[in-house]
C-alpha cells in the first residue's frame, strides 16, 4: 500500500466524519433555532385524565355563583392547581352580593426554591425568577345558571352541567399544568381560571376576567390564549373576529402551530365575534386570542354533559397549545 493511496483513504475518512458531525449539528437545531436556543422537550398531555377532571367537576353540580357546587369546585380546583404549578394566588373580590374567585397559577421555566417562591408570592407577584414576560393561558371555571337555550321549555330553569362550557377548558389547563411541571416550558406560564364568565343575568358577563384585567399581576403577560368550549365531539374551531382584529400575531401563532401538528379542526376563516374572557385582556393591553367552537349545539342547555365531550378534541387543542408554547414560533 503506497503513500498516495493512504492519503486518499485518510481524506475519505475525514470527509465522512465531517459530514456526519455536520448532520448531527443540523439535527440538534431546527431552522428556527440557534445553538444558544434549544427546543424544550414537549410535555405529555393525558386526554383520559382530562376527561376524568371534567367528570369530577360535574360531580359538584352547578358551578354557578351562590350555589353549593361553586364552593365545592373552588376547593377542588385550588387543590389541583397547587399540585400542578409552582404557586397559586386566589384573586378574591366582591361583586354585588357574591364572592368571586379567580385562580392565578404559575409554571416557571426554572423551578424556584421554596424560600424564593414564598417570598415572591407573599408580595402578590410571580414566584418565577423573571426573564421574558410570561405567556397567559386562561379559561373560565363557572357555569351558566340556567338552561336558557333548551328546546324543551320545561327544562329552561335547570342548571347547565357545563361539561364542555367551563369544564373542557379547565380540564385542559389542569392537565397541561401537570405535564409542564415535568417538562418545563421555555418561558414562564401563567394559568388563570376565571370566575363569573358565564353568570349571564342581564348584561353581566365576563366578570372575573374584567377584574383580573384591572389588576394584572407582575410581570404582565406578553400575550394570551383563552380556551372556551373546546371539547365538542364535532370540533370545529374558526378564527374569532375580535381576536383577529386585536391579536393577529397570536392568531397566526395558533394557526401555524395547528398546521405543524396537523390539527384538522382548526380553520383560518372568521366565523363569529364573541364576547368572552379575551376581550378584557385585549382591553388591558395583553393581546389574547380566543380558541372556541361556538357552534356547539348543547351550549347553555341541560344536555351539556360528559357524553358530548371527546378526548380526541381535548387532545387536539392541547397539542396546538403545546406547540405554540414549545415550538419556538
Amino acid at each position: 500500500m503506497n503513500r498516495p493511496f493512504l492519503m486518499y483513504c485518510a481524506g475519505i475518512v475525514f470527509f465522512l466524519a465531517f459530514s456526519l458531525g455536520l448532520g448531527s449539528y443540523r439535527r440538534g437545531f431546527s431552522a428556527e433555532t440557534t445553538p444558544s436556543e434549544t427546543v424544550s422537550e414537549r410535555p405529555r398531555f393525558d386526554a383520559g385524565y382530562a376527561m376524568q377532571l371534567i367528570r369530577e367537576q360535574l360531580r359538584f353540580g352547578s358551578r354557578t355563583l351562590g350555589r353549593p357546587g361553586h364552593e365545592a369546585a373552588k376547593s377542588f380546583l385550588e387543590e389541583k392547581l397547587r399540585e400542578f404549578s409552582d404557586g397559586v394566588i386566589r384573586q378574591q373580590f366582591r361583586w354585588q352580593d357574591y364572592d368571586l374567585t379567580n385562580f392565578i397559577a404559575w409554571i416557571c421555566r426554572q423551578p424556584p426554591s421554596p424560600s424564593e417562591k414564598n417570598a415572591r408570592l407573599a408580595k402578590g407577584g410571580s414566584p418565577c425568577s423573571g426573564g421574558r414576560a410570561p405567556v397567559l393561558l386562561s379559561t373560565h371555571w363557572d357555569t351558566h345558571p340556567y338552561a336558557t337555550r333548551d328546546q324543551d321549555r320545561s327544562r329552561r330553569r335547570l342548571p347547565v352541567p357545563g361539561a364542555n362550557d367551563g369544564g373542557s377548558g379547565t380540564a385542559i389547563l389542569l392537565a397541561l399544568g401537570r405535564g409542564m411541571m415535568k417538562a418545563r416550558p421555555p418561558r414562564d406560564i401563567i394559568i388563570v381560571l376565571f370566575d363569573g364568565e358565564d353568570y349571564g343575568i342581564g348584561d353581566e358577563w365576563i366578570i372575573g376576567s374584567k377584574h383580573f384585567a384591572r389588576n394584572l399581576p407582575e410581570p404582565h403577560p406578553a400575550f394570551g390564549i383563552n380556551l372556551d368550549m373546546v371539547g365538542d365531539r364535532n370540533l370545529n374551531i374558526h378564527v374569532e373576529g375580535d381576536s383577529k382584529r386585536r391579536a393577529p400575531q397570536v392568531v397566526q401563532k395558533i394557526l401555524k402551530a395547528a398546521q405543524r401538528v396537523g390539527a384538522k379542526s382548526f380553520h383560518a376563516d372568521v366565523k363569529h365575534d364573541i364576547l368572552d374572557d379575551h376581550v378584557p385582556l385585549n382591553d388591558a393591553g395583553v393581546p389574547t386570542a380566543n380558541i372556541i367552537d361556538f357552534d356547539y349545539p348543547h351550549w347553555h342547555t341541560s344536555r351539556d354533559t360528559l357524553d358530548k365531550v371527546s378526548p380526541r378534541s381535548l387532545q387536539e387543542v392541547a397539542r396546538v397549545v403545546i406547540e405554540v408554547l414549545y415550538g419556538g414560533n
